[in-house]
């Protein structure tokens, strides 16, 4: 009778260690679920931060919200403001492409913003702007895009005018270059960085640096002259003669009319006549 309640008191021991060596490993499978739902991010200015914030509907915090008006988002006080990841993906091993929707009360914002080495912002393009319409307004503007083969977008730009009761529809064809940069693609290269676009329109292109973290490309369509009357510019489809126009040295244009030299400035710079 003792051996037998011996083997019990034993089976007894042996199935409360095995249920607490149980309960062990899956307090411990617990723990590791729990890391891995709950990501801790070493590096606040890595892109995968900002997606994490803005994934999960958290503010963003200060150093991102100041690097997305730097690129020149329209940034409100986030208590009245939705901001979303709409779209991520990566162009390249270096380039990021991020749209961000920002909406505000009456107005919804999308930007397509470029990323180099998951850190620093290259380029933005307004990609899409939309109001609740007010028909007693004078002026009506809005845009809508298309992402085609995910570096190519297609924005169409709608304007109504309440007095003329007419909409104009204008198409813009953007692409995003392999380094980040975002340029027009239905602007061609004439020569000597003179661009011509669809309607044979003739544009100097240059660099807007007026933004600390980014350079957004800009076409320039106006030259300067003091002979050019009260406002002193005119198209450059007027002026410029594009079979003779060369870069003849440093900031120095020249065509069978005209000397022209570009004046840099942070915000990309100005083309004016000086022979």
């Amino acid at each position: 009778m003792r051996k037998k309640t011996n083997v019990i008191f034993y089976a007894v021991c042996l199935c409360l260690v095995l249920s607490c060596k149980q309960n062990s490993a899956v307090k411990e499978g617990s723990s590791v679920t729990d890391k891995a739902t709950k990501p801790v991010f070493s590096d606040t200015t890595h892109i995968d931060y900002l997606r994490f914030l803005l994934t999960n509907d958290k503010k963003v915090n200060p150093y991102w919200e100041a690097k997305l008006k730097t690129v020149g988002v329209e940034m409100f006080p986030q208590n009245n403001t939705e901001i979303i990841l709409d779209n991520y993906w990566s162009l390249n091993e270096k380039t990021q492409v991020l749209i961000i929707k920002v909406n505000s009360g009456n107005s919804s914002d999308s930007y397509l913003i470029t990323s180099n080495n998951n850190t620093d912002f290259m380029a933005m393009l307004h990609i899409s702007h939309k109001y609740k319409r007010n028909l007693n307004n004078d002026f009506y503007s809005y845009r809508e895009y298309e992402i085609m083969g995910g570096n190519r977008v297609e924005l169409t730009v709608r304007e109504f005018f309440t007095e003329e009761k007419i909409e104009t529809i204008k198409k813009e064809k953007w692409y995003v270059r392999y380094d980040g940069m975002i340029e027009r693609e239905d602007y061609h290269l004439v020569r000597d960085n003179l661009y011509k676009d669809t309607l044979e329109s003739l544009y100097f292109k240059c660099l807007d640096k007026s933004q600390k973290t980014s350079s957004t490309v800009r076409y320039l369509d106006v030259v300067y002259s003091e002979d050019f009357g009260l406002e002193g510019i005119k198209k450059m489809s007027e002026v410029i003669d594009e079979q003779s126009f060369r870069h003849v040295m440093e900031d120095t244009f020249a065509d069978k009319n005209h000397i022209y030299k570009f004046n840099l400035m942070i915000d990309g710079g100005t083309l004016e006549i000086i022979e």
